[in-house]
């Protein structure tokens, strides 16, 4: 196995964004992607993007169209997540991709990208947010086996994966089966269809937490003991999580005798972001009560079951912000939780419906299990597979996986209208003399000319004569070849600027405003803008720099424009600003990526400073 830098495996492109101001590059049919969507993709592939931009959207800045099978791969916020173009795509600025070169099997680097994420996240730089430079990206080294190992590699994981994926839906689905059972079983408790008795929990249940005395002076956490206690943070899903638990010695539990926890219990948190998780406790004498978690003992049970309880409060969690306490910080008393109401249903049902959920978690136990047990062979495969160690030679794989045709042509480095046209005219060609009758002898003679190759004595003094039709292809493709080499990336015309004299207070303010509506934005940024896309005007310097160089030009009529902005003066923008401490961050910004590009190498003292805003 040999390792190649990312850039000797195809060639990276950046993407860009089109002007969210001009309505002409949005809404067209050239689809065009964002690192979110990435992140909520349940497949390698991607299939299709939320936004679209126009063929003049496209024309107006840098991004690139990459085609099929090309990786998709996240430089920024965050950086790592993967996906496969299942069309031809463009990517914003939040992308480094990949146009894979003959020879490279895109599920196998989408595999192998997924690997190095944390290697390839350390890499990247920044103040603001961490970004991978193209440069740093392209020479990442990865292994790369030989091509059919590749495909094997990427069948093998990709069927794994798909596994794990089935799994978990399985999990999901024993979850959504109990809640659609309880709704059938019982009605929604909301508007209680059934008509059935409404009952406070204080009146069949004791509420107990553990008093902040008995916390403080008997209870001394140990990572080992005989009793585990209950904290908020165990408590998710219906059930005890035993991850992180802290313990206490039995003596110590058997002195807090009330904040024991018995089979049957139902706890709840009630203070926190959490407030309202439930769970279950199903053995006795291993559990005890931590402060932030109450418990509710059902005193009657001969007409409420513990398990109903345990569902009825899980399925039902605004009960408990119903009844929230109106404090800074979100909180439920005992008392709150006494009074709060739920349904009482027929206790045979309430059993049959116990029964029917200790199954059903059965069975999803099960699933979590076997998820565990796939995610682990993942991970071992993975491992096991970029170090060259994977036993491939007995994996057998689907044929029609393997190319039917070896390529011959590394993929464009872009696509654009005219490669897009001198494509369409390869495939063309390519289709016309597959059908012609000539030219398939031709290679059938001359492959039965090779398979005689080996047994031959001494070396042939010629080859067979070439077919003209041969020839014609040949010289066809070389005129391709030559129509590739001369297409250029379109670089679109920047309309003429005007000056500054000459430009109106309105047609400056809905430059702005189409441009910086929703974003935040700086003296310096608004007039780099300016320059770049509209005016030619005298530099602009700000009051500091006035001070140190009284001689430079102020640019009285932008700063009178921004002012007017500012007071409300001005009929056609309004600006708010406020002052940004990214020291301290006390202010959440929203900046066009131009505008990024612009600061994201200074200091937070230089980042810092008053920013402008489009008010309503």
């Amino acid at each position: 196995m040999r390792f190649l830098k990312i850039k000797d495996i195809g060639k990276v492109f950046s993407g860009a964004t089109p002007k969210t101001g001009v309505k002409e590059y949005w809404d067209g049919e050239i689809p065009w992607v964002t690192p979110k969507e990435i992140n909520k993709l349940s497949t390698q592939y991607l299939s299709d993007t939320e936004r679209k931009i126009s063929e003049i959207g496209l024309k107006s800045c840098s991004a690139n169209m990459l085609p099929k099978g090309s990786i998709l791969f996240t430089s920024r916020a965050p950086i790592g997540l993967v996906a496969i173009a299942e069309m031809n795509v463009c990517t914003n600025q939040g992308f480094k991709s990949i146009v894979l070169n003959e020879g490279f099997d895109s599920l196998y680097i989408y595999y192998a990208l997924k690997y190095y994420t944390k290697e390839l996240n350390d890499l990247g730089t920044g103040t603001t947010f961490k970004e991978l430079s193209k440069s740093t990206f392209e020479k990442f080294e990865i292994p790369v086996p030989s091509y059919v190992d590749q495909i094997k590699i990427g069948t093998l994981l990709s069927k794994v994966e798909s596994l794990i994926k089935k799994q978990s839906i399985n999990i999901e689905s024993t979850d959504d089966l109990l809640i659609s059972t309880f709704h059938k079983m019982f009605g929604d408790p909301f508007n209680n269809q059934n008509k059935l008795e409404k009952v406070k929990i204080g009146t069949v249940c004791k509420v107990t937490k553990l008093a902040g005395y008995e916390y403080t002076k008997h209870i001394n956490y140990q990572d080992e003991g005989d009793i585990a206690v209950v904290r908020g943070l165990n408590v998710k899903d219906g059930r005890i999580k035993l991850k992180n638990l802290k313990y206490i010695d039995n003596k110590t539990s058997d002195y807090l005798i009330r904040s024991k926890l018995n089979k049957g219990d139902v706890v709840i948190t009630y203070i926190g972001i959490n407030i309202g998780e439930v769970a279950i406790i199903e053995e006795d004498n291993k559990f005890h009560l931590a402060p932030n978690v109450a418990k509710v003992t059902p005193i009657q049970t001969e007409i409420i079951n513990s398990f109903y309880l345990l569902s009825y409060l899980m399925f039902n969690r605004y009960l408990f912000t119903r009844y929230t306490t109106n404090t800074a910080k979100q909180a439920l008393n005992m008392g709150n939780i006494r009074e709060i109401e739920i349904l009482l249903p027929d206790i045979k049902q309430q059993t049959h419906f116990a029964t029917f959920s200790q199954n059903t978690e059965r069975l999803k136990n099960k699933f979590k299990k076997s998820l565990v047990e796939l995610e682990n062979l993942f991970g071992s495969l993975s491992q096991k597979a970029f170090k060259g160690e994977l036993d491939l030679s007995k994996l057998v794989i689907d044929e029609s996986l393997l190319p039917k045709e070896k390529k011959t042509e590394k993929q464009a480095e872009i696509i654009n209208p005219a490669i897009l046209k001198a494509l369409d005219a390869a495939n063309s060609i390519s289709k016309h003399f597959e059908k012609t009758n000539e030219l398939a002898k031709a290679a059938n003679r001359f492959n039965k000319y090779f398979e005689q190759w080996d047994k031959l004595t001494t070396p042939l003094n010629k080859l067979p004569k070439l077919p003209t039709e041969l020839i014609e292809a040949q010289q066809r493709i070389e005129k391709i070849q030559a129509a590739f080499a001369n297409v250029k990336p379109f670089k679109p015309k920047k309309s003429e600027k005007v000056t500054w004299e000459k430009v109106s207070t309105q047609q400056v303010s809905n430059w702005i405003k189409e441009n910086y509506t929703g974003y935040h934005f700086t003296s310096e940024m608004l007039i780099r803008f300016l320059m770049d896309e509209h005016i030619t005007f005298p530099d602009y310097y700000s009051s500091e720099e006035l001070k140190k160089y009284p001689q430079t030009n102020e640019a009285d009529d932008l700063k009178s424009l921004i002012f007017s902005a500012i007071s409300k003066q001005n009929p056609y923008l309004k600006l708010e600003q406020i002052f940004y401490n990214a020291e301290k961050e006390n202010v959440q910004l929203k900046i066009t990526e131009e505008d990024y590009t612009l600061i994201k190498e200074r200091s937070a003292k230089n980042r810092s400073g008053i920013y402008f805003t489009i008010a309503e």
